[in-house]
This record gives C-alpha cells, structure tokens and sequence, in this order.
C-alpha cells in the first residue's frame, strides 16, 4: 500500500531526501515491479493539451524510464526526461536509450537548465519530490506560454474484501509503522484532494483538468512484495525489520492462489500557463 507519509513528505518545507533517494538504492526493483500507466491517461492528456510529435516534453523524475517509454510510444514527442539518481537512469537508458527522440538528462528537476523551452511539464509519481519552494518559478521559466504542466500519481488501495482485512491486521502487527494502513481510502482521498488544490492555486498557472483513472491489478506474492519494497517508507527501514511484514503478506496472497487483485487509481491535475501575464485587479 502506498505510505501517508510520501504524501506528508509533498506538503513540508523541503523534502525528506532519504525517502526521495530509496527508489534509486532500488532501481532495478523499481523497474520490474513499478506497473505503468492507463492508455486512457496518455489519451485524454493528448486530448486535453494536443500534445504529439512535433511538442517538446520535460519529464520531473523519469526514473526508469517506465512513463517515458509510454509516453513516447502515444505522441512520438521530443522528450528531456530528467533523472537525479544514477542507477535509476541506467535502468532508463536500458528501456528507452534506443529512442533518438528520448533525451536522458542525469539532474534533479530543480538544477535542470536549458535553452529549449517546452510545451508539457509532465511528472508521473514524482511531482511531490521537487522542492516546494522552488517547482512553480522553475515551471515557469521552463514552459512556453499557453504551455501545460501535468502530474499523475498511482494509488494503491484496498476493499472490503476479507484479504484485505488480513493485510490491515498484518499491518498493525508487523510494519515499523502499523497506522499507515489505517483509513487508507480516506487518507489516498484526502492526498487527491490536496493535490488538487495545489494545481487549482499554482503561481502563473490557470487550473485546466481533473480525472481520475480506475482499475484493478493483479499480483503474485512475489510481485506484490517487490512493489511493496519500491514504496519510500518501507525502503527506508532496515531490511530485518521489515522481514516478517514481507513473510506474512507473501504467504496470505499464496493462500489467495497466488493472486492479489488491488483497486488502483490514476489521479491526473494539469494546468496551464497563463499566454499574456495577468493585469493587476484581473
């Protein structure tokens, strides 16, 4: 399940670099176990901002290169995917660094410098590890004017279903953290709605598009604990503290079959970069 406190971490004054950093101590964990996105997100963003192949793309964050490599795949843009940590973009270059129109960029969203403006900002998951007190200046040096930034996120969450009651109770008995399973469709509501308004209420930018994207996943023990082990809050404890949350979760979904189906959703802001500066009063 993803953690409270990866929310917590976007809404402080700076961000907690160690939980930022986890996900490149685990890059090739991050890679096989980190499930893409829907079409319909890559669709409806092309719908929403006409992006396509003659558009210029800055991506917060790349990672591995999973969202980048779908993101080419839908509009054929020229894209400067930005990745801070070394391993995470080996495992990128690996994925995408055949594509001539794909350009790896080893830097954080917030050192990044460049003469070429760009018509989308696009942050998959990562939008709420740039720097509070610098994202919004920084987008609007970046984007071209009428340009849009857009950020997605992935939530992980649960039902009402038996199992994962179970998985509840092996929370509160074996994780480092046993609240952060507490609510967990209240708390992933509550996370959407703050993101929301930080877009709706972005410097220089005028709010353009909510959507939410709904589906199910599905997966094995093994599959499920490796996603488990690329979230920051349980990669940040120390492995023995974590091994019988692991071994617990591992043996309930054995005992399901050897299959998980977890509810997920896609939450997508965008907004747009005002085309003329706004006139006092306006």
């Amino acid at each position: 399940m993803q953690p409270k406190s990866e929310a917590a971490a976007g809404k402080r004054e700076g961000i907690d670099r160690q939980r930022a950093e986890s996900f490149n101590r685990n890059a090739a964990l991050y890679d096989a176990h980190r499930p893409g996105y829907p079409d319909d997100l890559y669709l409806e963003l092309q719908r929403l901002t006409g992006v396509n192949e003659n558009s210029v793309v800055i991506e917060i964050g790349a990672g591995s290169g999973i969202a980048t490599e779908q993101m080419y795949h839908h509009w054929h843009a020229t894209i400067y995917a930005l990745e801070p940590g070394a391993a995470l973009l080996a495992q990128a270059q690996k994925r995408v660094g055949h594509i001539p129109a794909i350009h790896l960029v080893h830097s954080s969203f917030e050192d990044y410098t460049t003469a070429v403006p760009c018509d989308l900002i696009a942050a998959a998951t990562s939008f709420h590890w740039v720097e509070p007190a610098v994202k919004f200046a920084r987008i609007g040096k970046l984007l071209n004017p009428g340009g849009f930034l857009a950020a997605w996120w992935s939530n992980f969450s649960r039902n009402d279903t038996p199992v994962f009651d179970a998985i509840r109770a092996i929370y509160a008995q074996y994780h480092p953290e046993p609240e952060l399973n507490d609510d967990l469709r209240g708390l992933q509501g509550q996370r959407v709605a703050e993101r929301r308004s930080e877009f709706e209420q972005a410097p220089g930018l005028s709010f353009h598009a909510h959507r939410e994207f709904h589906c199910t996943r599905s997966f094995t023990a093994d599959a499920y604990i490796g996603l488990l082990r690329t979230f920051s809050t349980n990669a940040c404890h120390p492995e023995e503290h974590m091994a019988l949350f692991y071994e617990r979760i591992a043996a309930l979904i054995h005992a399901q079959g050897n299959r998980l189906d977890v509810p997920f959703m896609v939450n997508l802001e965008l907004a747009r970069k005002d085309v003329s500066p706004r006139r006092s009063g306006e």
